[in-house]
């Protein structure tokens, strides 16, 4: 065999294994890159229910601002605007599972006590009113979690509960 075969020889196997390192390199930083978009739109989401959240209790510290906004019965507003904070709460809880940020464990023990949120009548009155606001996979989510029950373990938990983990 001559040696410029044998040169072109190595050179091409110099240059396939280049790109298939080349290659897996960038299957890793794309899998980066998605797992900080996801956080990235968890981020988002969460940053506007804080804001949300921090809004109402600004506005219980100024009687003023009370008096404007909870013109309704027994303190109804208050309740209202809890319901929603922990609906919201418990939304931007089921957004990270879905994104896979929670182990399957941790995800097991956080549906409990989203299940338990919506036992509370302020937020199970409050969702009866404004569910339909809400993604539909995320009232289905709801409306399942409630209707299996609180969960003693993971096991216990099917497929119908868990967020395409």
């Amino acid at each position: 065999m001559e040696l410029s075969v044998i040169i072109s020889l190595v050179a091409l196997v110099v240059s396939a294994s280049s790109l298939i390192i080349s290659v897996l390199a960038l299957k890793q930083q794309n899998r980066q890159n998605n797992n900080y978009v996801r956080e990235l739109k968890i981020n988002a989401s969460k940053e506007i229910i804080t804001s949300h959240r921090n809004m109402f209790f600004e506005i219980l510290k100024n009687p003023e601002f009370v008096a404007i906004v909870d013109n309704k019965p027994n303190n109804k507003f208050k309740k209202e605007m809890l319901g929603t904070i922990l609906i919201n709460h418990s939304y931007l809880i089921y957004r990270a599972a879905k994104e896979k940020l929670y182990s399957e464990d941790d995800w097991a023990g956080l549906q409990n006590d989203i299940n338990d949120f919506y036992g509370w009548d302020v937020v199970n009155d409050r969702w009866k009113e404004n569910k339909k606001y809400y993604s539909t996979d995320f009232q289905k989510f709801i409306d399942d979690l409630r209707e299996k029950g609180r969960q003693t373990n993971i096991q216990n938990l099917d497929d119908k509960n868990k967020p395409n983990l």
